[in-house]
C-alpha cells in the first residue's frame, strides 16, 4: 500500500512537473533553441530531477524538445519547410473548427470565446508569455466548441507546434491589436451562426499571422505597414 501511495505521489509531481514545463514553452518563456537542463529546470520547478527526467521525455515525446549537440535537449526549432506544412493544414484544420464551432458551439462557449477576446485587448501591453496564452486559449477554445474529439486532438498537436514560432518572433503592437479584432469577429461569425463566415475570418487570422506566428511566403512584420501609420 505505501508503494502504491508512493507511486501515486511521485505521479502528480511529474504531472505537475510537464504541465510547469510545457507552459513556459507553450507561452513563449522558454524560447526555441533554449537549452533545457535538468537539474536547472528542477531548482526552477522546486522539485527534484526525478520527476523533471519523467517530464522532459514526455515533452520530448510530445514534438515540444529537441535532442542532439553538445547540449542535450533544448525547445525544438521548426525549420521553414516545417512551417509551411504546419501552416497549410492548420488553414484546413481551423477552419473546419470553425465552421462547427458555428453550428454547434453552446451559449456559455460562445461568451467563453468573447471573453478571452476581452482578455486579449486588455492584455496588449502585458508580457508576451501572457499574450500567447491567451491566443493559444482563444484558438483552443474554437477548436473544442467544434464538438469533434479527434479534430480537436489534432489541433492541440499542431498549436503547440505553432506556439514554438510564437516564441521565437517579436510580433508589433499594431499588428496584435488587429489580432484581437479577428478574433472578435470569429466570435462573432459562431454567435451568428454563420459558419461561412467563421470559417473564412478563421483562415483570414492565419493567412496574415493575427496569431503573432508568421507565415511562410508573406510579407514579414516589419514590412507590412498599415496605409497611415
Amino acid at each position: 500500500m505505501e508503494r502504491g501511495l508512493a507511486g501515486e505521489g511521485r505521479g502528480s509531481h511529474v504531472e505537475s512537473a510537464y504541465e510547469d514545463l510545457r507552459a513556459l514553452i507553450l507561452q513563449g518563456v522558454l524560447r526555441p533553441g533554449d537549452p533545457i537542463r535538468e537539474g536547472t529546470v528542477a531548482a526552477r520547478l522546486g522539485v527534484s530531477r526525478t520527476p523533471v527526467r519523467d517530464a522532459l521525455q514526455r515533452l520530448l515525446a510530445d514534438g515540444l524538445l529537441t535532442r542532439g549537440g553538445p547540449r542535450g535537449l533544448a525547445v525544438r526549432q521548426l525549420d521553414q519547410q516545417q512551417i509551411v506544412e504546419l501552416h497549410a493544414l492548420r488553414e484546413v484544420l481551423e477552419g473546419m473548427a470553425a465552421q462547427l464551432a458555428a453550428r454547434h458551439a453552446s451559449e456559455p462557449e460562445i461568451r467563453a470565446l468573447r471573453d478571452v477576446a476581452r482578455r486579449q485587448r486588455d492584455a496588449l501591453s502585458e508580457s508576451p508569455a501572457v499574450q500567447n496564452h491567451l491566443n493559444n486559449l482563444f484558438h483552443n477554445g474554437v477548436a473544442q466548441a467544434a464538438r469533434n474529439r479527434y479534430l480537436a486532438a489534432d489541433l492541440q498537436e499542431l498549436l503547440d507546434s505553432s506556439a514554438l514560432m510564437a516564441g521565437a518572433c517579436e510580433v508589433p503592437r499594431w499588428r496584435r491589436d488587429a489580432a484581437v479584432d479577428e478574433h472578435v469577429r470569429i466570435v462573432d461569425a459562431i454567435e451568428h451562426r454563420d459558419a461561412a463566415r467563421a470559417t473564412c475570418e478563421l483562415r483570414l487570422v492565419l493567412l496574415f499571422g493575427g496569431d503573432g506566428q508568421p507565415v511562410a511566403g508573406a510579407p514579414s512584420l516589419d514590412e507590412t505597414v498599415p496605409v497611415g501609420s
